[in-house]
């Protein structure tokens, strides 16, 4: 796409994700690319929390129970007193964070961002290695962007480490979970459920071997979208194209 554009001098993304944008090749010709980050924070928070309460809960079983005409009443999993672990402590993850701890639950988090560390500390967040958030949490929150770093961070090994009845979520990208780990895990029964925004392939293939598990919940990456976090990113968003334009004319 780039080598077709050879006048594109700025790239504007709209929202956070830079993953989609070959950025070598755009340093290679010059072309300046932004994007929009911590736009979206509170709003994937907000989705991140939903999904931790309706997994433990199982209220889209209860939903699905009463919809068919049963009356069904599963013994959920009270939030005060687990331990939520994040990986990625971001803006969504210190807002998650947030969130997590007004609830009464305790958190530990992950970052290799001394910075973000250091501020997810000042939000109450217990900082440890990746393989004690692993380790240690009755939830655990991938909130990290997805880079060579993070892809497949959590795989076989990671739920190797997990505790029996593990729930996951994930609202930040899919290939950071490995599909087939999940999948293996959830049949084990190890992992006890899992709310996924985000999928390795978008939209889900039909025949996806998540399909089958009811303790899976899916969204379709749309956990930052209201109608007030989109015009606030078209905003930033435009105003950063005028800025380089600007600064290069």
């Amino acid at each position: 796409v780039l080598d077709r554009l050879p006048e594109l001098r700025v790239i504007s993304k709209w929202g956070i994700g830079i993953d989609g944008i070959d950025l070598h090749a755009a340093a290679e010709r010059d072309i300046v690319v932004r994007n929009t980050p911590g736009m979206f924070d509170d709003e994937v928070a907000d989705v991140t929390m939903a999904y931790v309460v309706n997994l433990l809960r199982e209220l889209a079983t209860i939903d699905r129970g009463v919809r068919t005409g049963t009356w069904p009443k599963p013994a959920g999993r009270s939030l005060r007193g687990l331990t939520l672990g994040i990986v990625g402590l971001g803006g969504i993850g210190r807002a998650v964070a947030q969130r997590a701890a007004v609830a009464g639950m305790d958190v530990i988090g992950f970052d290799p961002s001394e910075a973000s560390r250091d501020a997810a500390s000042n939000v109450g967040v217990t900082c440890c290695d990746i393989e004690q958030v692993w380790s240690g949490a009755d939830v655990i929150s991938i909130n990290c962007p997805l880079n060579e770093a993070t892809h497949h961070l959590l795989d076989a090994h990671a739920i190797g480490l997990m505790r029996e009845g593990v729930y996951v979520v994930n609202t930040g990208r899919g290939p950071v979970i490995d599909t087939d780990a999940l999948v293996a895990g959830l049949r084990s029964g190890k992992v006890a459920g899992a709310a996924l925004d985000v999928m390795e392939t978008e939209p889900l293939p039909a025949g996806d071997p998540l399909a089958a598990f009811d303790s899976v919940m899916f969204g379709s990456h749309n956990a930052s979208n209201t109608l007030e976090a989109s015009a606030r990113v078209h905003d930033v968003a435009i105003a950063h194209l005028i800025a380089e334009l600007t600064a290069q004319s």
